[in-house]
């Protein structure tokens, strides 16, 4: 019986440790894996898969424009171009990406990364009342 208890003991914090660390995934949420490590989290939605940005919390993306090495899209509820561009920030950081300039206007953020050989210009910009702007141009 005393041989018994460590293994019963140890099959129970199996057990919750298994129920605590279960994620459930519903169609259309995943973790993505992109070159330099996760940039969308579970429930995360991509703006387009060719790159590595997610919409906001909140906001809704509207007419998307992805042509060869650029994207272009609007976010509409988003919490403002500072806001938009912080988190832009943290996904392409996430993805290898350097920042190299940052310019900050009052209603416009512009910024140029790099990757190995590739460059990246970013533009945010306020397109009206709870509207911003993202276009994202990559060059070799």
């Amino acid at each position: 019986m005393m041989r018994a208890l460590p293994t019963l003991f140890t099959a129970v914090a199996t057990a919750t440790l298994l129920t605590a660390c279960t994620v459930t995934f519903t169609p259309g949420e995943a973790d993505v894996r992109v070159r330099g490590g996760i940039v969308a989290t579970v429930g995360s939605q991509r703006v387009d898969a060719r790159w590595p940005v997610t919409v906001p919390p909140g906001a809704r993306v509207a007419d998307v424009q992805a042509r060869g090495d650029r994207l272009r899209y609007d976010l509409i509820g988003s919490a403002g171009v500072r806001a938009v561009y912080d988190r832009l920030h943290v996904e392409l950081a996430t993805d290898g990406w350097r920042r190299t300039e940052l310019d900050v206007e009052r209603r416009e953020i512009d910024a140029e990364y790099r990757r190995g050989g590739w460059e990246l210009e970013v533009e945010v910009e306020e397109r009206g009342r709870d509207r911003v702007r993202v276009t994202l141009e990559r060059d070799d």
